[in-house]
């Protein structure tokens, strides 16, 4: 039960920070945008990093239920986390000064797949091969005993 929470919460308090972001009135980021560096796609920059790390939470929960399978995994957090943010802008829309925008989902949808991207990639580079991959099992053979 302890893993299953700590595999749900991370994902879900990630999500509730992204609600609150979007929930912020936009006079409250011309007030606080002077503070960080301008330039052409910052907002679409910053839909890719929070939604780089919502998918590799979501990725970490999915694949603790899956026992240790890939593809669903990365292709149901990805569809989360795109079906997250469609919520997340048609919430915004009701914002004032906030409007819904198509290409914040594309953002959404492309930090998500970077996201699932780097855990696999992580996985295969420090954890290696998972046992019964082609590879594990390819070295496996050539392995002798007193080698």
């Amino acid at each position: 039960m302890l893993r299953l929470i700590s595999r749900t919460l991370p994902p879900l308090a990630w999500a509730g920070v992204i609600f609150f972001l979007s929930h912020r009135p936009a006079s409250d980021y011309e007030t606080t945008a002077g503070a960080l560096p301008n330039f052409a796609g910052r907002d679409y920059m910053a839909h890719g990093i929070l939604y780089f790390v919502l998918a590799i939470l979501l990725f970490r929960m999915l694949t603790g239920v899956s026992g240790g399978a890939r593809l669903w995994p990365a292709a149901a957090t990805v569809a989360m986390a795109v079906l997250y943010g469609i919520t997340d802008e048609y919430h915004q829309s009701f914002i004032p000064g906030r409007t819904g925008n198509s290409l914040d989902v594309v953002a959404d949808g492309l930090g998500a797949l970077a996201g699932v991207l780097a855990v696999i990639l992580a996985e295969r580079l420090w954890v290696g091969a998972r046992p019964g991959d082609a590879k594990s099992a390819k070295t496996s053979q050539h392995t002798t005993v007193g080698d």
